[in-house]
């Protein structure tokens, strides 16, 4: 009998694990659904397929394709979509779990797409053999603290004094990524509790409205 404990000390401790990590679900979940209904959002699913969600565009999800998302809130105004969604993942023996803030609308398809991350050692790397980094001579700071990928012509064009500006000055290590319709914000290594949710929301939208603003001063010369 003195072999059986072991193994039943284990099981022990594998299902008071499971049953845990299923309680820390579920309690996430619940918090989602009370900030969602404090601010005008609405609750939309427990657990989506990135497809349906539209955040199997980004580069992260290409990256950790195998993952759900969980607690999806919207909220709709004037043509556009504000998403927020908890991305839950696998890749080898680590689990991870990231939060991604999305505005979806249709004037961002005027804009160049591009993914904006914080500059690391493994990026220098990558440059030297040949991984995109758009650089700007005039904005070197902003060089220094970025990565900048895309269509370096429409970039070059889009990305003026302001954006260069705006990136700069908020520095908080978060990525920043547009494709099509859609702008996401996300940090890759940390998941955001709902006590962050309004800020980044408030920082998402100011990254819309300077946008919009040099897409606007682009249209405005042509």
């Amino acid at each position: 009998m003195d072999g059986v404990w072991p193994v039943v000390f284990a099981v022990s401790i594998l299902g008071g694990t499971l049953l845990l990590s299923r309680w820390m679900i579920k309690k996430a979940t619940e918090e989602v659904k009370g900030w969602a209904s404090k601010n005008g959002f609405e609750f939309l699913s427990k657990k989506e397929s990135a497809e349906k969600t539209g955040f199997s565009r980004t580069r992260f999800y290409r990256n950790h394709k195998a993952g759900k998302c969980h607690d999806v809130i919207s909220k709709k105004s004037g043509g556009s979509e504000l998403r927020v969604l908890t991305y839950r993942y696998r890749q080898g023996n680590h689990s991870g779990r990231i939060t991604a803030f999305g505005l979806h609308s249709g004037w961002l398809r005027k804009f160049p797409d591009f993914l904006v991350k914080p500059e690391g050692f493994l990026n220098a790397v990558g440059e030297f053999f040949g991984s995109q980094d758009i650089d700007f001579s005039e904005h070197p700071e902003f060089s220094e603290r970025y990565v900048l990928k895309g269509d370096e012509v429409k970039l070059r064009v889009a990305f003026n004094k302001e954006v260069l500006d705006f990136f700069y000055n908020v520095n908080d290590a978060l990525v920043y990524e547009k494709i099509d319709d859609s702008l996401y914000l996300y940090r890759t290594r940390s998941h955001d509790g709902i006590e962050e949710y309004s800020g980044r929301l408030k920082t998402l939208a100011s990254v819309a409205s300077i946008l919009k603003k040099s897409m606007e001063a682009r249209d405005s010369v042509q």
